[in-house]
């Protein structure tokens, strides 16, 4: 006795023997029924009243019959629930009972079915009785279940189950009205619950059993709940199943069920734990009982099916990812994820036929089963996809590309989720690039979307761009290559308004049309960034093919900065830096923009000093202060401005632009005061401007880099510093003095607080003896020469002078600067400044010429000669910088004009009586008699030099220069303490003078990132050809032993002997390189310690699988450029971190982007760079590592200095030294 339906949909058949009470008048039936029930609940009924197997199934029949009752005797239906509760959980049994349980269980099964039917009786509330009484039956079925006794044998099980699956059926079957009885609509989602995770439990193989479900689950089909229930069912199949195949670290070792909330109700997982082989039974088996959905007929059950499949997918493509890139020791072998192919196998044929052939209803499910197909093809296959696969995929694009009034918003979803088609490997895929690129133009031009799409415009647009940073290199490197056309579409692409492009240099004109277009139009703040930093990967590709690009480019972001439009009202502040971010990086194509333009630099300099101009000027009209935002936006307008200026010299040529920025730099360091109205007697009322310490800081920086820098980098010294490589030790060691006696003729000053400045004044006999040791011909010393050597030091470095005041005899004369040799590079041997006139006798001789020149010191040329040769000079070509012009030798050492002067009436002295500066003549009278000079007077004059006061020359410079007004005093000091004062000064030298970045360099040959032992990694010495050319670009090799501009404690600890290093005028770079670190076999913790301490990481992988950066263990690195050669001869690139909350918008590559070989080197370099400098960012304004020098100079001036009264400072100019010649 069951319910009829049962009968109907499974194989049970009922038994004509039972069901004796139902032809009987309700009165009777419930009088025996309530009867029967209240006797055997007694608890004081007689125990053998059922003795035998007859009269338990008499009370059976009884007890059976009360689920049929009327709702209204709902009191009579639960005694039966509770009768039969009780026996099915061993409680009160009948003495005969076990003796033929299963049979009785079965039974039980069947008359519990009768409650499931619709009862007319269900006013007045008895509707919600009614589903409670069956939930509390439900309940029964699972916690039997749970049994784990033997309580039911294999034949109950499948009793059971047929009973649930006919119950099921008689509710769900129905066309799923709103009107339905509110009993199918509380119990759908409990009954199919039920039915799967008693389904999974039984762990039947029974075909016949799975027959039957999966005919009466079609008819289910029309309900949302039943599509749900299975695509959870399936899901969580399928994640075990990878548990079993693929080991603890993917998937779920159990079937865990989890059903999303319906109709408020949230039920708890269910879990299941099923064996290796019956679990791939099961899951194919239940992801075939729906059939085929494209059959279903409600575009809500499409939708909802499609997104099940996608799920499914998304479970296999996450699973492929985390699969190679294995992070655990514990698994020694993990097989090969199932292929792209393989899912296609699974699930291509429903996917390819939801996208063809349905109707405009179905549009959302339809964009769904798009979404899915790009995910599978964009996702990173190891073997490629078949060409039937590959057909129908590119079918259902052109399709929907050439169908936009029926797939419009599938279009948006295929642009969402193929931002890498074409840095993919799909064959033939750059047939596709005109469709793109047309409703690129629509996308981002006309700003054009379709409606009803699950995407944003800003989504829409960002990956529109996206897709467009990957192709811009396709011009010129594939340059006239045929794109292969689809002939059967060209009716439809007419319709569309296609334009015909049969080659890929037919795209370039399309470029900067969407990137300058498609960025005055745009109003989202990220894909602004993203606009910028394409135009930037832009010029990088084009700038020697299509310099105007370049200017109209550089013109836009100008554009946007000085006169942003209404649509740009909101962006916040990130966007303008951004651009000025890319303006700092396109600042170093000066040299082809002036080749190209020379003026435009000029108006570009001018605009953004305007920009500052105008920002102060309407602080100053409005009498309020300069915002926050404002005052980071003219930092780094300054900073871009200055990275212009001294990039070449081209600001000698532009005046109007230098003044324009003076007069900028002028505003803030010089802000206007109250000034007096002379006519009307009146004060005029003018607004101070109080720019902040760190405006005021980036102004000054910018004045002093401008003034110090222009034209002279690299310096004497070469790229590694700004700085001499002289110093007070060198000096000391030089001349061959000992400490004291250095000290008797050292001077050390502090000025403006802002400088320190020590002057080393030498004497004749040591500049002989330095002549003869070091036998250099070049220096044309003689005895009447007087030297200082003056060592400056500010917070852009340290820099050498020397001073030198001669006397020469009227037979010489100075060779015009015209006639003299203009040498190339630092180093060669300088020309003589004089040269001999001819013989005259020395009686003829009245007149001497007197010169005082001030020189950089020439150590430094020493010095550097051999590292320009080794290290830049060879290295130009690879580097792509064309610096040959900036090392060239300037000649133009600052030379004073030398004075004609006649000795004094009664002077024999041949030493300085006047000398003015810059052409000053001071004549008097001579005598005319002269005679020739000995040996022996040679050094009785210098006996009588020494004689003198020491220090008189370095007093005589410093009064011609103006230091020693009384005035002014208090602006320059003597610093002492010389205990400590080296030391001081020695830690100040080591400061850096520009940005300083760490970036390791790790590469991963072909099959290592599949490895899960990434020790292998770490013992790589060698890589490959491409590898060690990308090496060669990416910097030059120093050597360190002999490399004086290079200080690291990391080098001196681990005995390496050279690096990779770059150096331009605002950054060094350090390049660890994993490959050239040759450390012992156990010192593997030292390199993941000196790798996991770089916040910037360049990783090359030969393999086209994805790999985690997290496998090696780095620990604390922040951002990743991983590098991938592909096989069209182009590099993907991704900008990666694996913190949250990164912006990675850092340019000038971007994540998934696509490089050309011949700029992969320089946009690493500079993407390096730009990530270390954000990083390091503080308020969104970078500071200077000058700031630091500075602040390190006054804190050394106010330690050292010797507050004396003016008497007290003149004094120590004149103490005279007990200094010793040898």
């Amino acid at each position: 006795m069951f319910l009829e339906r049962i009968a109907e949909v499974t194989s049970l058949a009922t038994n004509p023997e039972t069901g004796v009470l139902v032809k009987f008048p309700h009165s009777v039936k419930r009088d025996i029924i309530s009867a029967v029930l209240d006797v055997l609940l007694d608890n004081d009924s007689p125990p053998d009243l059922c003795d035998s197997s007859f009269s338990i199934k008499w009370v059976m029949e009884c007890s059976g019959q009360s689920f049929a009752l009327p709702l209204s005797e709902n009191e009579i239906i639960k005694k039966g629930i509770t009768l039969y509760s009780n026996w099915l959980n061993g409680h009160n049994l009948p003495p005969k009972f076990l003796q033929d349980k299963n049979e009785y269980i079965k039974t039980i099964f069947g008359h519990f079915s009768l409650l499931f039917s619709p009862r007319k009786d269900c006013s007045n509330g008895l509707d919600k009785i009614h589903v409670s009484l069956c939930l509390q039956v439900l309940d029964i079925f699972a916690k039997i279940s749970t049994k784990k006794d033997g309580w039911m044998d294999n034949d109950s099980w499948l009793y059971m189950l047929s009973v649930l699956v006919g119950i099921t059926d008689s509710l769900l079957a129905g066309k799923g009205s709103h009107i339905e009885p509110k009993l199918t609509k509380e119990l759908t989602p409990h009954l199919l619950k039920l039915l799967f995770d008693l389904w999974l439990k039984s762990k039947t193989r029974k075909l016949e059993m799975w027959v039957q479900l999966k005919h009466a689950f079609i008819n289910w089909r029309h309900r949302k709940e039943t599509i749900i229930q299975w695509s959870s069912t399936t899901f969580a199949l399928l994640n075990s199943l990878i548990y079993l195949f693929y080991g603890k670290c993917f998937g779920s070792k159990d079937v865990i069920i989890q059903l999303p909330k319906t109709n408020n109700i949230q039920f708890s997982p269910s879990r299941i734990y099923l064996e290796k082989d019956l679990l791939i039974f099961i899951w194919h088996k239940t992801l075939h009982l729906i059939d085929n959905p494209n059959d279903l007929k409600e575009p809500k059950l499409f939708l909802i099916s499609m997104k099940g499949i996608q799920q499914l997918v998304n479970l296999f493509l996450t699973f492929q990812q985390a699969i190679k890139n294995p992070n655990s020791e514990e698994i020694k072998y993990i097989p090969d994820p199932p292929s792209g192919n393989t899912i296609l196998n699974i699930f291509g044929d429903w996917l390819f036929e939801a996208v063809s052939g349905r109707h405009k209803n179905f549009d959302e499910g339809i964009e769904c089963a798009y979404s899915t197909l790009c995910q599978i093809f964009m996702s990173n296959q190891i073997e490629p996809f078949i060409d039937k696969y590959l057909t129908r995929f590119y079918q259902a694009l052109t399709y929907a590309f050439t169908n936009p009034k029926k797939r419009g918003i599938c279009i948006s979803a295929i642009i969402c989720h193929t931002t890498q088609i074409f840095t993919s490997n799909l064959v033939g895929v750059h047939s596709l690039l005109p469709y793109y690129l047309h409703y690129f133009q629509q996308f981002l031009i006309r700003n054009e979307y379709f409606q009803g799409s699950i995407f944003s415009n800003q989504i829409l647009r960002r990956n529109c761009i996206k897709i467009l940073n990957t192709i811009l290199p396709f011009p010129r490197y594939f340059g006239d290559l045929p794109i292969e056309q689809f002939s059967d579409l060209e009716t439809k692409n007419k319709q569309i308004g296609l334009k015909q492009i049969t080659s890929f240099n037919q795209i370039l004109p399309f470029l900067p049309e969407l990137l300058i277009k498609g960025f005055d139009v745009e109003t989202d703040q990220k894909n602004g960034s993203l606009f910028i930093w394409g135009m930037n990967l832009y010029i990088h590709e084009t700038i020697e093919i299509k310099p105007e690009d370049t200017i109209s480019i550089i013109k836009s972001l100008q554009n946007f900065l000085f006169s942003p439009k209404s649509n740009h009202a909101k962006w916040r502040i990130t966007v303008s830096l951004t651009a000025l971010n890319s303006l700092e990086i396109i600042s170093e194509f000066t040299q082809q923009i002036t080749q190209y333009k020379p003026k435009f630099l000029s108006f570009l300099v001018i605009a953004l000093s305007e920009i500052v101009k105008r920002i102060i000027t309407k602080s100053s009209k409005s009498m309020e202060p300069i915002s926050k935002n404002n005052e980071i936006l003219m930092c780094k307008i300054l900073q871009v401005i200055g990275k212009f200026i001294l990039a070449t010299e081209w600001i000698y040529d532009s005046p109007k632009a230098l003044v324009s920025v003076l007069q900028s730099i002028d505003l803030i360091l010089s802000p206007e005061k109250p000034q007096d109205n002379i006519t009307n007697k009146k004060k005029k009322s003018v607004h101070i401007i109080n720019p902040s310490h760190i405006l005021r800081d980036v102004t000054s920086l910018l004045l002093h880099k401008i003034l110090l820098q222009l034209g002279d980098f690299p310096s004497s010294t070469g790229p590694s510093t700004f700085s001499t490589f002289v110093n007070e030790r060198e000096l000391c060691k030089e001349y061959g003095l000992t400490e004291k006696e250095f000290d008797s003729r050292i001077r050390y000053f502090s000025i403006h607080d802002k400088r320190i400045v020590s002057i080393f004044e030498e004497s004749p006999l040591n500049l002989q003896l330095r002549q003869q040791q070091t036998q250099n011909e070049n220096e044309n010393l003689n005895n009447d020469e007087k030297t200082l050597t003056i060592i400056i030091r500010d917070r852009c470095g340290k820099f050498a002078w020397r001073a030198r005041f001669r006397s020469l005899p009227l037979n010489y004369q100075i060779i015009p600067e015209s006639q003299l040799a203009r040498h190339r590079w630092v180093g060669e041997p300088r020309p003589p400044i004089y040269k001999q006139k001819q013989e005259v006798s020395q009686e003829k001789i009245h007149e001497q010429i007197i010169d005082f020149q001030l020189n950089p010191h020439e150590f430094d040329y020493l010095s550097s000669e051999k590292e320009l040769q080794l290290d830049c000079l060879t290295h130009v070509v690879l580097l792509q910088h064309r610096l040959e012009e900036v090392y060239r030798y300037v000649e133009e050492e600052c030379n004073f004009i030398p004075t004609k002067c006649k000795r004094p009436k009664g002077e024999n002295s041949s030493y300085l009586q006047t000398n003015t500066l810059k052409g000053g003549k001071g004549n008097s009278k001579t005598t005319t008699t002269t005679t020739t000079t000995t040996i022996d007077e040679k050094i009785q004059k210098e006996t009588e030099y020494e004689k003198k006061p020491a220090l008189g020359h370095l007093r005589m410079f410093l009064s011609n220069f103006g230091l020693f007004k009384l005035q002014g005093k208090g602006s320059i000091e003597i610093l002492d303490n010389k205990k400590e004062r080296q030391k001081l000064i020695d830690a100040l030298d080591t400061l850096n003078e520009r940005q300083v970045s760490m970036v390791g360099v790790i590469y991963i040959a072909r099959g290592q990132n599949r490895e899960t032992d990434q020790s292998v990694i770490w013992q790589n010495q060698q890589g490959s050809e491409e590898y060690e050319k990308f090496l060669t670009e990416l910097g030059w090799v120093v050597d360190l032993e002999n490399h004086k501009g290079i200080n690291s404690e990391f080098y001196k600890q681990n005995s390496v002997k050279s690096t990779r290093y770059y150096a331009n005028q605002d950054s060094e770079m350090f390049f660890h390189i994993l490959t050239d670190l040759h450390f012992d076999e156990n010192d593997r913790g030292k390199k993941i310690s000196l790798f996991g301490s770089h916040s910037v990481t360049i990783i090359w992988i030969d393999d086209v699988r994805n790999w985690n950066p997290n496998s090696l263990k780095l620990g604390q690195n922040d951002i990743f450029i991983i590098i991938r050669p592909n096989i069209s001869g182009l590099y993907s690139i991704e900008v990666v971190s694996w913190k949250p909350n990164k912006n990675l918008l850092i340019g000038p590559l971007l994540n998934s982007c696509f490089v050309s070989r011949h700029i992969l080197a320089d946009l690493v370099r500079k993407t390096a760079r730009t990530a270390h400098k954000e990083l390091s960012m503080k308020d969104s304004i970078f500071v200077d590592p000058l700031k630091f020098r500075l602040q390190n100079i006054r804190s050394i001036n106010s330690k050292l200095k010797s507050y004396t009264d003016t008497k007290g400072f003149y004094s120590k100019l004149f103490q005279i030294s007990n200094f010793q010649e040898k």
